[in-house]
């Protein structure tokens, strides 16, 4: 099967649904250095209930870059155990000891909207427990949305498509079954 409908339009890659997240991790930026030797092996987890996904981990940098697109299923129990919102958690990945953990950015369940957001990376003892320091930045883009499509698999590549489709079921331009809020005027 083809990726294109009828007379070469591109299907539908998100559908709005309040019974799912769909999520895209971009990049991170001014990470911390965390190791005596080497730089930073970055990659992110996210849990939701008793989903997890995490990204790959980019080696060497301190402004990782990923493109990842996720979509996890939003239960009312994982949203009940996550009250605060989808939380990113940002670790360092290390070959001899156990990951280091940088800190973590929580999106609130509010404030999904589509939208491309950067935000700060707070660090504390451990996920969960922030203490206010900045540990760097993330790009980040949640939306309440399915992904659709057959090849679609955790952690994909993410196209422009996605990108620009993902910020417009986000803002309620797309229809679908997911019910929305009042009016977009």
């Amino acid at each position: 099967g083809g990726a294109a409908g009828a007379g070469g339009a591109p299907l539908a890659l998100f559908r709005a649904s309040r019974k799912h997240v769909a999520f895209a991790v971009y990049a991170a930026s001014d990470l911390p250095k965390m190791d005596t030797f080497g730089s930073v092996d970055c990659y992110v987890r996210v849990r939701l209930g008793e989903q997890e996904v995490r990204t790959e981990y980019k080696a060497n940098t301190y402004a990782p870059a990923w493109d990842q697109l996720f979509c996890l299923e939003l239960h009312a129990a994982a949203r009940a155990q996550s009250p605060e919102g989808l939380a990113f958690l940002f670790y360092d990945h290390d070959t001899f000891k156990s990951d280091d953990y940088i800190g973590q950015v929580t999106v609130a369940w509010s404030a999904i909207d589509g939208r491309e957001v950067e935000l700060p990376i707070l660090g504390g003892p451990a996920p969960g427990a922030t203490d206010g320091t900045r540990r760097g930045f993330a790009r980040l883009q949640v939306a309440y949305a399915q992904v659709l499509g057959r090849d679609f698999r955790q952690g994909m590549a993410l196209t422009k498509d996605h990108f620009v489709e993902l910020e417009a079921v986000g803002r309620g331009a797309l229809g679908g079954g997911g019910g929305g809020g009042p009016g977009d005027g």
